[in-house]
């Protein structure tokens, strides 16, 4: 069976509805998500209906938790707070329970991990070496069974091999069988807000018969996500030109006249 693994969505409708229109193309029929479904953009009602829609199952990003309060931490930059107070005003109460229900860490198979970030920690993000040599100690002596961890967080694509002997090889986002005497970190990227510089959607599909991983990529229409950001006063980081970013601009603010104006008759 072909798994679709997504992750750090962060109300980027938009970039959700591309991926899941080509892995519907494709045949794959189910679907996971590594969290952070809200946060940064300006659709989280848009983008929890969708999720919902397609019953896909999730697990609790960092984001996620700090749009309903669970993490005191409301981000690290100013661009991050605003957006989680701006996503709490704009969430209706279904939102907050469904964000609430999730679970921290979800099975996918009979080896297959689904984490955020870490088990002790959605917010942690796995960076050295050592970082993944010793999350892979702590999987293996609180599930034995487990040989692959997906993990969101960090917003890139790539694949982490942990040895047996516990030597730790970093691989970019290349196609990969995982062996079954290795253990395995596999990040999907993210569908909403990339770090590595590519601004399509990004995401990952696993076969769990071949156990193979491939990574893959999607256009979207970026520039109607940055209008309705700047419309409510969200910063945007998707790599939009400056004829771009300035249309954007003069379509934000003739939708918010108008919507004033309507408010007033």
């Amino acid at each position: 069976m072909r798994l679709a693994v997504i992750s750090n969505v962060h109300a980027n409708v938009e970039a959700l509805r591309a991926v899941l229109r080509v892995i519907r193309r494709d045949g794959i029929r189910k679907v996971v998500c590594l969290g952070d479904l809200v946060g940064q953009h300006a659709f989280p009602v848009e983008t929890l209906a969708l999720i919902r829609a397609g019953s896909t199952a999730c697990v609790a990003g960092n984001h996620d938790l700090m749009a309903i309060g669970r993490l005191t931490r409301d981000g690290r930059t100013p661009r991050t707070r605003r957006a989680i107070g701006w996503t709490r005003r704009a969430m209706t109460g279904a939102d907050y329970e469904y964000l609430a229900s999730l679970p921290a860490e979800l099975s996918a198979g009979d080896d297959v991990l689904l984490l955020h970030g870490t088990l002790e920690d959605p917010a942690k993000e796995l960076r050295s070496p050592a970082d993944f040599a010793q999350e892979r100690q702590l999987i293996r002596q609180r599930y034995p069974h487990i040989r692959i961890c997906f993990v969101g967080h960090a917003r890139e694509q790539r694949i982490v091999e942990v040895t047996s002997q516990s030597e730790v090889h970093m691989r970019g986002p290349r196609q990969l069988v995982l062996r079954p005497d290795a253990f395995f970190f596999v990040s999907p990227g993210s569908v909403g807000s990339p770090a590595d510089g590519d601004y399509r959607a990004a995401y990952a599909i696993y076969d769990d018969t071949t156990r193979r991983v491939a990574f893959r990529r999607t256009t979207y229409d970026r520039l109607r996500v940055m209008q309705e950001n700047l419309r409510h006063g969200l910063s945007s980081e998707l790599a939009i030109s400056p004829v771009g970013y300035f249309r954007a601009r003069a379509v934000a603010a003739a939708r918010s006249i108008r919507t004033r104006f309507a408010g007033m008759v």
